[in-house]
């Protein structure tokens, strides 16, 4: 079970989770139990899982943002908010609500006292209530890509306001598509309020903007990506990315962009279109070992009785 406890800035939580573990731990309790911060918790979500009952991250509440909701909606089980921070439970639980994570206040009599072992007793009671709550609205996590949006892509390189990418969905939405366009930003993905319906939601964007710290996030609501046929070499590198997470990529035609002719190319992506509304509605979660896999543990050599040591 994940459980996030959140503060204002992450030290009190700390405090909080290391007397729960030593609790634990003291009791010789048949539940194995661990913490660390809710960052290093996400990035290595599977390695905890595999090897504890109990897994608690520490942190910042207003880490959780729309964003990130996903990582936090569908790895945690449960967030405790700390009762110095129950203004925000109720804006956190807006973000979080489409995902099968219960969002909560602490109680004083459990977050305020400096004693692990009643804190802990206090704590597992609810903890058993609220996993099998969860269990129950577990049902809401999307099961595919796009089980819980339309088809979303991104467009690098080219400008919004280009008459080739204005013929380009012209074409689409004479086709009965509805096309929204906008422009990327991580924030945006996910902080998403369509003041009408849409079939189609287009993001233009550049290579600065794509981080592989942030890939991930990007990787879990893009579809597809097209991309004009001259590209820098900064994009070039990040394909790779893409393919990485079985995201296709797909180049415009290097004359029908020369000539700024949208309309051609746009019949030619229909196809294309049909494609990729398929795939995501069959694909699910891809985490690339070598993305999401934390690195090997160095270890220290000396020589010389220890005078000298690398890595």
């Amino acid at each position: 079970m994940f459980i996030y406890v959140g503060c204002a800035g992450g030290m009190t939580s700390s405090m909080f989770c290391q007397r729960i573990i030593k609790a634990i731990d003291s009791a010789n309790s048949p539940l194995r139990a661990v913490f660390d911060s809710v960052g290093t918790i996400i990035r290595r979500k599977k390695e905890f899982e595999g090897n504890y009952d109990l897994i608690f991250a520490y942190g910042g509440i207003n880490l959780i943002q729309a964003y990130n909701a996903y990582d936090i909606g569908t790895i945690f089980d449960v967030v405790f908010i700390a009762p110095q921070m129950r203004h925000m439970t109720k804006s956190k639980q807006e973000i979080l609500k489409d995902y099968p994570v219960i969002v909560k206040d602490i109680e004083m009599k459990t977050f305020g006292t400096m004693d692990g072992a009643t804190a802990y007793n206090n704590l597992l009671d609810e903890l058993i209530g609220l996993d099998y709550e969860r269990s129950y609205v577990s049902n809401k996590h999307p099961e595919t890509k796009n089980g819980d949006k339309n088809i979303e892509l991104l467009v690098l390189g080219a400008d919004r306001n280009d008459s080739f990418t204005d013929s380009f969905f012209s074409v689409w939405q004479d086709l009965d598509l509805r096309v929204l366009t906008e422009s990327y930003s991580l924030e945006a993905l996910y902080d998403f309020h369509p003041e009408e319906t849409f079939d189609i939601r287009v993001l233009f964007g550049n290579a600065a903007q794509l981080s592989k710290e942030e890939f991930p996030k990007l990787s879990r609501r893009i579809d597809g990506v097209l991309m004009t046929p001259f590209t820098n070499p900064s994009l070039e590198k990040k394909k790779q990315w893409f393919d990485d997470y079985n995201i296709p990529v797909f180049v415009f035609d290097t004359r029908h962009f020369a000539i700024k002719n949208g309309e051609l190319e746009a019949h030619r992506f229909q196809r294309i279109l049909e494609g990729i509304s398929y795939d995501s509605e069959y694909t699910r979660e891809i985490s690339p070992a070598e993305w999401e896999t934390p690195p090997p543990v160095k270890v220290r050599k000396t020589a010389l009785f220890g005078l000298i040591s690398w890595e």
